[in-house]
């Protein structure tokens, strides 16, 4: 079983199938890292009632929430090179083109994932505590009124979910691409330019 793999001809069908299955593994424990946070990440209400000293405490976590970010990165990269070296050595025929779109399409796959668990994650948010996140900012604008911020606040909530989306799309296929082009350099190392050959 494992030879006739092996010898099995890479197409771009074969290269979706494996994409779709690390995709949905690596759009699955993006979403676990992306739930790690929430223990230690104050919410909008406990942010509003902080004394000023433990305002720096919640400045403190938001910095660790930006490493967070850049380890997760790193993370999903590595999950990426683990997941591509796994490919390669299935299929004997796998060239660096191939390794290029698998990492492309796996990472696009997981970005929807992301954006699913992202909507519910938002549907499920207290629309009052959105409002009062966005009358936090806009109140320290002294000439914004009430009603304009509560305008700006049923804007930002409606605009939300579809920003949100695209963002999350648009980052991964950033990183997906950037990543893939680096990685197809070495992986499986039988052709060095990626785009030598036709997608």
């Amino acid at each position: 079983m494992e030879n006739e793999m092996l010898k099995t001809p890479v197409t771009g069908k074969l290269i979706w199938t494996e994409s779709m299955k690390f995709g949905a593994l690596l759009g699955i424990i993006t979403v676990v890292l992306e739930l790690l946070p929430m223990l230690w990440t104050p919410n909008v209400k406990d942010v509003a009632a902080l004394s000023s000293g433990a305002v720096k405490t919640a400045l403190a976590s938001s910095i660790i929430s930006v490493l967070y970010v850049i380890v997760k990165t790193a993370i999903c990269c590595w999950l990426l090179v683990i997941f591509t070296k796994k490919v390669a050595s299935s299929y004997s025929q796998v060239t660096s083109s191939h390794t290029f779109r698998f990492g492309i399409f796996t990472s696009l796959l997981s970005s929807l994932i992301v954006a699913a668990y992202g909507l519910i994650q938002i549907k499920m948010m207290d629309p009052a505590s959105l409002q009062e996140a966005v009358s936090m900012v806009a109140q320290q604008n002294p000439n914004i009124s009430a009603d304009q911020i509560e305008d700006i606040g049923n804007k930002v909530i409606s605009i939300m979910p579809v920003m949100m989306v695209l963002f999350t799309i648009l980052k991964c296929a950033v990183v997906g691409v950037i990543a893939s082009l680096i990685i197809s350099r070495s992986i499986p190392g039988r052709t060095q330019n990626p785009f030598e050959q036709r997608f």
